[in-house]
This record gives structure tokens, C-alpha cells and sequence, in this order.
């Protein structure tokens, strides 16, 4: 009797050497025209957003528009209950998330090819972020994925949006 794919990713949260095995056998679906390839690092990757540390889960890499389709990175953060509870959540960052940035990154969105040059892509991962969102109403997504979803767009957003600045008065 097969496994399925939900039980394959369990074992993967669960035992690390399982990893590359589960993502061998995720269906990328409409992503796999624009991904070359998903790859596991073993290794999480932190960054700094301002002040705040990030850690990873995954990352599309960028490309020559159009040329080299982009490969996904998936860090073992992303196996955590606390990233993705659920396969549907992962399959919401993997997918709907990580696959339309590499979409994006392939067809040479004018977003992309205006911002991610100079390396804070903001308006891209707020497009992102926004079709991720509307693609969660096709998929089995936990209350949790939702929420961080939302929270990370909202930061997106607020990186976009010019900072008030007080008046001043001079006499």
C-alpha cells in the first residue's frame, strides 16, 4: 500500500533524512513550468528586516528573465509545526507562495525587474503575498498559516508605505 503524500510529510517534519525524499514526490502543479528545480538545505538561513530577525523557510532565487527558470531553496524551518502545521500549508508556501515568485522572476514581471535589482522587492512580495492568500481558499490551510500569512503581508505593506513624518513649525 502507497503512502500519502500527507503521511510522507509527517515522516519529513518528523526525521530530516525523509526531506528530499517528500519533495521528490510534491506535484508543483502550474508552478513546475517556472521552476527548474526545488532543492533542501540543511542549513536555516537568518536575515534582518530593519531590527527584526528572520529565519527562512524558503527562498526562489533570481534569475535571467525568461532564460533560466528559478530554483526554489526549502530550509528545514520549514518542516516546523510552528511554520506548517499542515501539508496544505506547505504546499500554500511551496506553491502558491515560492512558485508564483518564481513565475514572477521567469516572465519578468516589470515589479521584479524594476525593484529586485536594487534588492528590496517590496511590491513584489506584497503581490505575492496577496496571491497566496486568495489561493488558501483552494486548500486545507490551518488557522495559524493564515495568520502569518496576513501578518507578513502587513509588513510588506507598511514597508511600502511612505512614513508619516510630523510637521513642523518654524517661526
Amino acid at each position: 500500500m502507497a503512502i500519502s503524500l500527507e503521511d510522507e510529510y509527517k515522516q519529513a517534519q518528523e526525521n530530516p533524512r525523509k526531506r528530499r525524499r517528500f519533495l521528490r514526490k510534491v506535484d508543483l502543479a502550474e508552478a513546475r513550468s517556472y521552476v527548474r528545480r526545488v532543492r533542501y538545505c540543511p542549513e536555516n538561513v537568518l536575515s534582518y528586516l530593519g531590527d527584526k530577525r528572520i529565519n527562512f523557510v524558503m527562498t526562489t532565487d533570481q534569475n535571467l528573465f525568461g532564460i533560466i527558470r528559478p530554483t526554489i531553496t526549502i530550509y528545514p524551518i520549514a518542516f516546523s509545526p510552528g511554520a506548517h502545521p499542515r501539508l496544505d500549508d506547505f504546499l500554500s508556501t511551496l506553491i502558491d507562495h515560492e512558485g508564483y515568485h518564481a513565475r514572477l522572476e521567469y516572465e519578468g514581471d516589470p515589479t521584479t525587474l524594476l525593484t529586485g535589482a536594487i534588492g528590496n522587492n517590496w511590491e513584489e512580495e506584497l503581490k505575492v503575498h496577496d496571491y497566496q492568500l486568495r489561493q488558501m481558499d483552494k486548500r486545507n490551510c490551518s488557522d495559524l498559516h493564515r495568520k502569518l500569512t496576513e501578518t507578513n503581508r502587513e509588513i510588506y505593506n507598511q514597508l511600502l508605505s511612505p512614513r508619516e513624518t510630523p510637521e513642523v513649525c518654524l517661526s
